[in-house]
């Protein structure tokens, strides 16, 4: 049988929705878009065009890894976040983005501080996006990124090369703050820790439950394990007036803000929605 794009396509898509795909269709031209080197949008232009031997050869172990309900940011090894390309691999959780809304915020807090060479932490860099953008953005900034994962280091130093402020970012493998030179402080923390509760696991689709890494998903009974750690230490690592901002699930809101009421160290607490207007931002602000 001879294959055009748009025969493959129809197939690929049917197969997946056999296989319990979420999304067949984009899926299938995303996988065929990186074998053909083409953007998503050109296969629709060229629908009639052959799908050559060794083509179809790259093809078929994409499709059976995606059968397998593997995600296919792991397949094609890249993830978009804040209109960059980002090396990811099962290292790294894959960046969603919700987690834009935590460089929203940095920007709206820091917004007269653009060029100024402020210190900023991001706790729990993962693929490294956070550290990248927030370098980007902030042209003059220092930023530490630290994880307890040296292998999720790897690829956030790589993405950092690639977008060009690795000179500017330095990489510390860390169980969070065990490790951070007591004489460090920062004017922004950021941070996406974990924040599934235990009893979620289960629950998730497969292709995170079988796939992403479960240290930067599971946190404990009430999924607040980390962010309570952050909130212990953050305020001895931040300078006066220095800011926290930190993603959370929708319900997570008002057990922070009782568990910073106790703590009475904070001068002002904001939970912030995302894009579906769901609690997902906590900025706390010190001093």
């Amino acid at each position: 049988m001879s294959w055009t794009i748009q025969s493959l396509l129809q197939w690929t898509e049917t197969f997946f929705k056999k296989q319990s795909i979420p999304s067949p269709r984009s899926d299938a031209e995303v996988l065929l878009s990186t074998v053909l080197g083409m953007k998503r949008v050109d296969l629709y232009v060229s629908f009639d065009r052959p799908i050559h031997a060794g083509e179809l050869a790259q093809f078929k172990p994409l499709v059976q890894r995606r059968a397998k309900h593997e995600p296919v940011q792991y397949i094609t090894g890249c993830q978009e976040f804040w209109s960059l390309n980002f090396k990811v691999n099962e290292s790294v959780l894959i960046p969603r983005p919700e987690t834009e809304c935590v460089v929203e915020q940095a920007l709206r807090i820091f917004k007269d501080r653009i060029n100024e060479d402020i210190r900023i932490l991001d706790m729990g860099c993962g693929s490294g996006v956070l550290s990248v953008v927030l370098a980007k953005e902030f042209s003059s900034a220092r930023v530490v990124a630290v994880d307890i994962s040296q292998a999720a280091l790897n690829v956030a130093i790589s993405n950092a090369k690639q977008h060009g402020v690795y000179e500017r970012i330095d990489f510390l493998e860390s169980d969070l703050f065990s490790k951070m030179p007591k004489d460090l402080r920062f004017d922004l923390i950021v941070s996406n820790p974990p924040y599934m509760r235990s009893d979620q696991m289960k629950t998730l689709e497969r292709q995170v439950r079988e796939y992403e890494p479960r240290e930067a998903l599971e946190a404990g009974e009430l999924g607040l394990d980390v962010h309570f750690n952050i909130l212990k230490s953050a305020p001895f690592f931040l300078q006066k007036k220095g800011a926290l901002i930190m993603e959370i699930a929708p319900d997570q809101g008002q057990p922070l803000n009782d568990h910073l009421t106790k703590q009475k160290i904070f001068s002002n607490m904001e939970v912030i929605k995302d894009y579906e207007r769901r609690e997902r931002i906590i900025v706390i602000q010190y001093g």
